[in-house]
C-alpha cells in the first residue's frame, strides 16, 4: 500500500534483462498531487512537463556525424596542429645535434643480431679473394683495402692525404718476451724480483677467474667487479689473455698454456662472419671497438709468437673486420664500422692502430692508405703545435688530456714521427710534470694514462724512463692484495682494488671493475720486455 500523494514504480517491460527491444515508450503514469511549495522557493509560474519529453533523443547515424563535426573538429584541429608543430620542433632539435656531433646517434642505434647480419660492410662470410694475394717472396698475407667506394662517397675525391707515412719496422717488436730474456729486460730497466713476483701472482688470480667456457668476465665472478652497462666477455677474455701473453706464456708454451688455449679456442667460437670478435650483436654497443682491437692484438701475439696456423684465418678475419671499419674520410674509429657520418675518437683509434701494427709484426702488411688516413686523425685531435692530444676532433681546444696525449704520442711513434720532433718533445715532457707523476692516490690512480706513457717512455728510452718506470712499479706493487681470500667468489688475492682508493675519472677502473684494473697493472709492470723499443737508444745509453 503507498502513502498518499507517492508516486507509484514504473512497471519494468517484458524481456528487459533479456535484452528484447522495447515497443514504446511506457505509459505516463497517474498525475501525482505534488506538495506544497515552501514559502519564498520559486515565485514564477509553473511549467507542466509532458513524460515523454523527458525520453532520450535518438540520433540517426548522419546526425551523429555532423554533431561530432560541430563539437569535436575544432579540438581535434588544434590537438593536430599542436603535435605537428611539436614534431617538426623535435626534428629541427634533432638536426641541429647531428649536425653538432653525428656520434650523438650511436648509443641509440643499435642493431638486433639480423640486423648486424645485413651489415653492407660485411654480408656473410669474408670473401678472401676480394682482399688478399700472395707475397712471391716470404709468402705472406697481404690485406688490401677495397677498392670499391663507400656508399655516400661516390663522386667526391679521395680524401687519402698524399703525405707519405711510414710506419715503423715491427718485425721484432714481440722478442723480447721470450723467457730466457725476461728477467734480463726487467732489470735493464728498473724491474727486480718484487715486479716479477706482482706479475707471477697478478695471473695466478687472472687464471683462477676463467670461466669453464674458456672466457673471462668484467662484471661478475669476484669482489668489485665491473658495471653491467660494460659487460664485454670479449673485452675481459682478451685483457686477460694479454697479460699471459706479455709475459711470454703462450698456448704453446709457459706455463699456463691451458688457460691461453681455452681463452684463444673461445675468441675463434664467438667470431662472427665477418670478422667481429665482440661477443654482443648490438652495433654501437661502447665496448665494441676497444674489445675487438684488443682480440686482434691477442690473436695477432699468439699467431706470431707460436705460428700456429690454426690461428691464421680467424686473424686474418678480425684484421680485415678493422680495416674496413675506419672512417674512409677522416681515419678514425668509433663504436661501430664507420660511414661517412661516424666521428672517431682517439681512444678507440689508438686501440685500433696498435692491433694493426701488431698484425704487421706477426707477417701481415697492412695497406698504407689505412695509416695515411689515421694520420689525418691523428692531426685533428692535435693542439698545442702537437704536444697534447684530446679526445676528438670536435673537442674544445682546453679539452686535452694526459692520457689522451699519451695515447697520441704512441701513435705517432709508431707511424714514424722523428723522437726529436717539436711536439714529441714536447708531449713527453708534459708526460713527465710534476703534475702527472704516476701516484696511488684519490683522483691520481690512472692505469689508462700510465699504461700509454709506459710505451711512450719505453720507446724512447733513457734515464727519464727508468725513473718513470720505478715510480710506477713501486706505486703498483706495493698495492698489490697478497693476503686476501682465494675462494671462488671471494677471490682477491694478487689483484688489484678498483675503488682503494677510486682512480681518476678517466681511468674507468670503477665502472670496468678488479680484473680491468688487474690486467692492466700487469701490463705496465710487463712493459720492460713486453715490446721491444721502436727508436735506437738514445746516445747516453748506447754504450750500456
Amino acid at each position: 500500500m503507498s502513502a498518499p500523494g507517492a508516486i507509484p514504480p514504473t512497471p519494468e517491460p517484458p524481456g528487459w534483462f533479456q535484452g528484447t527491444k522495447r515497443s514504446a515508450a511506457p505509459a505516463a503514469p497517474p498525475a501525482a498531487k505534488i506538495p506544497a511549495t515552501p514559502p519564498n522557493w520559486f515565485s514564477g509560474p509553473k511549467i507542466k512537463v509532458d513524460p515523454a519529453d523527458a525520453q532520450p533523443v535518438e540520433l540517426t547515424g548522419w546526425q551523429t556525424f555532423c554533431k561530432w563535426l560541430r563539437e569535436g573538429l575544432p579540438g581535434l584541429s588544434i590537438s593536430l596542429a599542436l603535435h605537428a608543430g611539436l614534431l617538426i620542433l623535435f626534428a629541427l632539435l634533432v638536426y641541429q645535434l647531428r649536425q653538432i656531433d653525428p656520434d650523438l646517434w650511436i648509443d641509440v642505434g643499435w642493431r638486433s643480431e639480423s640486423q648486424a647480419a645485413n651489415n653492407s660492410r660485411a654480408r656473410g662470410p669474408v670473401d678472401l679473394s676480394r682482399f688478399e694475394r700472395e707475397d712471391p717472396n716470404n709468402q705472406r698475407m697481404i690485406l688490401q683495402l677495397p677498392t670499391e667506394e663507400p656508399q655516400g662517397n661516390r663522386g667526391q675525391e679521395d680524401a687519402t692525404p698524399s703525405l707519405g707515412v711510414a710506419p715503423v719496422e715491427v718485425k721484432n717488436l714481440l722478442e723480447n718476451r721470450n723467457l730466457e730474456l725476461r728477467n734480463q729486460m726487467l732489470a735493464e730497466h728498473g724491474g727486480d724480483e718484487q715486479t716479477e713476483a706482482a706479475i707471477r701472482n697478478a695471473l695466478l688470480w687472472l687464471k683462477r677467474q676463467q670461466r669453464e667456457g674458456g672466457q673471462w668476465l668484467l662484471h661478475e665472478g669476484y669482489p668489485q667487479a665491473g658495471e653491467s652497462t660494460l659487460r664485454t666477455d670479449t673485452g675481459a677474455t682478451a685483457l686477460a689473455l694479454l697479460a699471459f701473453l706479455g709475459a711470454g706464456h703462450t698456448h704453446r708454451d709457459g706455463d699456463h698454456r691451458e688457460a691461453v688455449q681455452k681463452g684463444l679456442q673461445w675468441l675463434i667460437r664467438i667470431q662472427k662472419p665477418n670478422g667481429n670478435f665482440h661477443d654482443r650483436y648490438e652495433e654501437g654497443h661502447q665496448t665494441t671497438f676497444y674489445a675487438h682491437s684488443q682480440a686482434v692484438i691477442v690473436m695477432c701475439e699468439a699467431y706470431a709468437l707460436t705460428g700456429d696456423d690454426e690461428l691464421r684465418v680467424p686473424t686474418e678475419n678480425g684484421i680485415r673486420f678493422l680495416v674496413e671499419s675506419q672512417n674512409r674520410v677522416e681515419g678514425g674509429w668509433k663504436y661501430r664500422p664507420a660511414d661517412d657520418l661516424t666521428v672517431g675518437d682517439l681512444s678507440v683509434t689508438g686501440w685500433a692502430l696498435m692491433a694493426l701494427h701488431t698484425a704487421r709484426a706477426a707477417g701481415f702488411e697492412v695497406p698504407p692508405e689505412v695509416f695515411l688516413r689515421a694520420s689525418l686523425f691523428l692531426q685533428s685531435v692535435q693542439e698545442q703545435q702537437g704536444t697534447r692530444f684530446k679526445y676528438m676532433p670536435s673537442d674544445p681546444a682546453n679539452r686535452v688530456s694526459t692520457a689522451m696525449t699519451a695515447e697520441g704520442l704512441l701513435c705517432l711513434q709508431f707511424l714514424g714521427e722523428p723522437r726529436d720532433q717539436l711536439g714529441m718533445r714536447g708531449g713527453v715532457a708534459f708526460l713527465l710534470g710534476e703534475i702527472n707523476r704516476p701516484e696511488w692516490k684519490v683522483g691520481r690512480r690512472n692505469v689508462y694514462e700510465w699504461y700509454y706513457t709506459a710505451q711512450v717512455l719505453h720507446n724512447l728510452g733513457g734515464q727519464e724512463w727508468r725513473d718513470w718506470y720505478q715510480q710506477v712499479k713501486a706505486a703498483i706493487v706495493k698495492t698489490q692484495e697478497r693476503n686476501g681470500s682465494v675462494k671462488p667468489g671471494q677471490d682477491t688475492r694478487g689483484s688489484w682494488h678498483p675503488l682503494e682508493p677510486r682512480g681518476h675519472d678517466h681511468e674507468y677502473a670503477s665502472q670496468c671493475g678488479r680484473l680491468y684494473l688487474t690486467a692492466m697493472c700487469v701490463l705496465i709492470l710487463e712493459t720492460p720486455y713486453r715490446h721491444k723499443p721502436i727508436y735506437s737508444p738514445p746516445p747516453q745509453q748506447a754504450g750500456l
